[in-house]
Formats: C-alpha cells, structure tokens, sequence
C-alpha cells in the first residue's frame, strides 16, 4: 500500500483487516477530495466566517463557515468561534484560519489507552505578517489595537475570497445542445496577455458597464481608447425620444 492515497483497499468475505487497511482508505478518499478541491478552487472563503468586535472586551467573534486553504482542505467552523486578542498597543494585526485536528475520546476499549477519533476543528491564529505558523493560512480580515491595546476595529477589506479555477464555462439551459449555448473560455493563444472570449449570439448588461481600457468593436489592433470599425451608413447613433448625434461613415 502506498502512502500518498493512490490505493485503497479491496474488501472481499473473510479478509483479515487492521487499522492500517481503513487509514489507507480514508487517505484515498482524503486526498480525492483534497486534490478536486485544489484543481477546481482558489483558496479563501466560501462562505460566512466574518469576524465581528466580541462583547467581551479584547475579544473577536468569528461566525460559523467555510474556507478552502492551498492544499484544497474544507476549514468548516460550524459554531461562532470567541478568539482573545493579545497585541502592542496601536497593533494591526492579521485574523487567519488553518487547518487543524486533534485527536479526541480516549479509550481503553482494546486493554490500551488509545483515541478513537480525530477532531477537525480549524484553528484561528492572530499574526502581524499575514502568515500562520506551520499552515496555510485563509485571511479572514484584520483587526485594529488602539493605543491602550484594546481592540478598535475590524478591517473586512483584506478578506480572502474563494473562486472557481477552470478553462471554460458553458451555460447550458433546457434541452438546447451544449455547443449551441453561450460559452465562455480563457486564450492565451492570441497574444502574451490572458484573454476572454465570449462565444454567445448576442449580450444585454442591466446596470452600469465600466471598461477600464481600450475598447474595439470590429477592429483587432486598435488605433484609439475606442476604436470602431463597421460597414454600415450610420455607425454610431444616441438617442432618446429623438436622435441627439448621428455619426455616418463620412465622419
């Protein structure tokens, strides 16, 4: 049996088992889950664990949630988490979860003490750099000491966030077939920079549309910010009730 979850067992009637042929088990579906996790995910937060000043003075309230670290483990924190803060006056200090287990309900069912379980319970560190010692760590935000030491805010900005990792997304809906739905992909064939294309027979935004930029319509190599190439009369039109500017392709 290999150590690094490749295997797993094969059951069958009358097999003699150990400890070790279940521990092999659940490190194959351990990492199963671990490596789906890390090819599918980026680490931060999925959901909840937003950290809040405790009622208690010199305190933190981290609500129940979940995260996903480097190494693609699930951070669940099912209950709010109270965490003392201890720091130098005018500190700011970052609020972190890693992964953490410990052994739990000892036993001496088998003639030995021994633990018959593993507790997963995430554990929330403070630290002045952002990093976690012997972890990887997801940042849940930062908290402020004023100049007597006592907590003064949270800042949520620094929050990690959770995203999805893939080369492409396709929108399929109904029974329309799935190369005829709206797709979207990621190239890097075109040029050195990452580029979206988006495969759909026509767009609609609601709200607002900032481009942070030069747009092209028509036009691959653009001369100008906005640079629209067409073949028709009238190329670009505002309007209301009545047309407010018109411009043809004599300019």
């Amino acid at each position: 049996m290999t150590p690094d979850g490749s295997e797993r067992p094969l059951f069958h009637d009358g097999q003699s088992l150990g400890a070790a042929d279940f521990r092999t088990e659940q490190r194959y579906f351990e990492t199963l889950f671990t490596g789906l996790n890390h090819a599918l995910h980026l680490s931060g937060i999925a959901q909840g664990l937003e950290v809040t000043v405790g009622q208690r003075p010199g305190s933190l309230e981290v609500a129940p949630g979940v995260a996903i670290d480097d190494a693609g483990r699930a951070l669940i924190l099912t209950e709010t988490r109270l965490v003392d803060v201890v720091g130098e006056p005018g500190q700011a200090l970052f609020i972190l979860i890693t992964s953490a287990e410990q052994p739990t309900s000892l036993t001496s069912e088998s003639g030995e003490f021994g633990y018959k379980r593993f507790l997963l319970e995430p554990r929330i560190e403070l630290s002045a750099l952002g990093v976690a010692q012997g972890a990887s760590e997801v940042v849940l935000g930062k908290v402020f000491l004023d100049a007597r030491g006592d907590v003064e805010r949270v800042d949520p900005r620094v929050r990690q966030a959770s995203g999805t990792r893939v080369g492409s997304v396709t929108f399929a809906s109904g029974d329309v077939p799935e190369q005829e739905s709206p797709r979207l992909e990621a190239d890097r064939s075109q040029s050195a920079s990452s580029v979206l294309v988006a495969s759909v027979d026509s767009a609609t935004f609601t709200g607002a549309l900032l481009v942070t930029g030069t747009l092209r319509v028509n036009r691959e190599f653009p001369h100008a910010q906005l640079d629209v190439e067409s073949t028709r009369s009238q190329i670009l039109a505002v309007r209301d009730t009545r047309t407010a500017l018109l411009l043809d392709n004599q300019g």
